[in-house]
């Protein structure tokens, strides 16, 4: 038989047997090549879900109940305390809370053990930082005032609460009559972009700090869950 031997050295038909090999070769890199580049392309469209509309149902459920408190407190029935309401009856330096006028907002107020309690969640589109810096005046205007009428003094103050963020007010009012005890009155705003949460409790001095940090870690999640689906 007539090897015909290639330049390599090789019998004629072992050449064709490597070309053939290596032609399925290079067609079996060429398709696993293209598959990994499609694996890593960038240019795919990621996805995210759609914002949920602000409801006042969805208010609502960022807002405490009975579960998240001690015993002994019990939710008062009718709607709550709006979050326009001023702090202090006794005085007009809060006077421009009465001005807050939210698109949406939902409340509950709650009793017991010697305290009062408020839970409000407000929506105010475009208007959220204006929201908070409006208690933050409040807070400098009733700083130190007296009045007369009520034969009272007001102390308006920072409340030794701690820094849960930026977005956070946390104010105390003390009320003290010409005669009898000394009540206090602290407010927690806490503000997730035009989603504005305020927290209120009232009864004697010293304010039961233990309450309030109980009902603001029971709250901080739902809020900034509310603000992560809505935007």
């Amino acid at each position: 038989a007539e090897w015909n031997n290639d330049p390599a050295g090789l019998p004629r038909r072992h050449q064709l047997r490597v070309e053939h090999g290596r032609g399925r070769l290079i067609a079996a890199l060429g398709v696993g090549s293209a598959l990994v580049l499609g694996a890593c392309r960038t240019d795919r469209e990621l996805t995210e879900p759609k914002p949920v509309p602000v409801t006042e149902e969805r208010l609502q459920g960022t807002l405490l109940t009975t579960d998240d408190l001690p015993e002994g407190f019990t939710a008062a029935t009718g709607d709550g305390t709006p979050i326009g309401t001023e702090v202090l009856a006794e005085h007009d330096c809060d006077d421009a809370l009465a001005d807050l006028d939210p698109k949406l907002e939902a409340s509950t107020d709650f009793t017991g053990n010697g305290v009062e309690l408020t839970d409000t969640t407000a929506w105010f589109p475009g208007q959220g930082a204006d929201v908070e810096q409006v208690f933050r005046d409040v807070a400098a205007k009733c700083a130190q005032v007296v009045a007369t009428d009520a034969d009272v003094s007001i102390r308006a103050g920072g409340l030794d609460f701690g820094v849960l963020s930026d977005d956070t007010v946390a104010i105390r009012f003390e009320i003290e009559p010409r005669t009898g005890a000394i009540t206090e009155r602290d407010v927690i705003l806490r503000r997730e972009g035009d989603l504005v949460h305020v927290l209120r409790v009232s009864g004697p001095r010293p304010s039961d700090k233990a309450l309030l940090d109980m009902a603001v870690r029971a709250t901080i999640g739902r809020l900034g869950l509310l603000y992560q689906d809505t935007t």
